[in-house]
């Protein structure tokens, strides 16, 4: 079993904040993610322009593409589940995006 993080999620999250693109089959649309961790994400964006069970792309200046479904509608956009990673490899890659998060933020509360 995996651990908790303190809210009952299996993952912590990070608050970030984030613009990025949100490409789902040839349309693309800015948004901005508010919160990410190894499974998923909180994307800020209108509700009409996605549905549950939405396969998307989420790109990010300076990181990779992350893959992932639409899996709830939140008031002001909707929450994404990670495509689960069966690579070793990738995990890893994906785990060392999330930590690229978490230093910014980190250097951000610095100043």
């Amino acid at each position: 079993m995996l651990p908790m993080a303190d809210n009952g999620r299996r993952y912590p999250r990070l608050e970030i904040n984030q613009p990025a693109r949100a490409v789902t089959g040839n349309a693309e649309h800015q948004t901005v993610v508010r919160d990410i961790s190894e499974g998923g994400a909180a994307i800020v964006a209108p509700h009409a322009m996605f549905a549950n069970d939405q396969f998307l792309q989420l790109h990010m200046a300076g990181h990779e593409p992350m893959k992932g479904r639409i899996v709830r509608e939140l008031p002001d956009g909707f929450a994404i589940e990670f495509e689960p990673l069966d690579d070793k490899k990738e995990r890893e890659k994906r785990e060392a995006e999330i930590a690229a998060f978490r230093n910014i933020v980190k250097s951000d509360e610095k100043y």
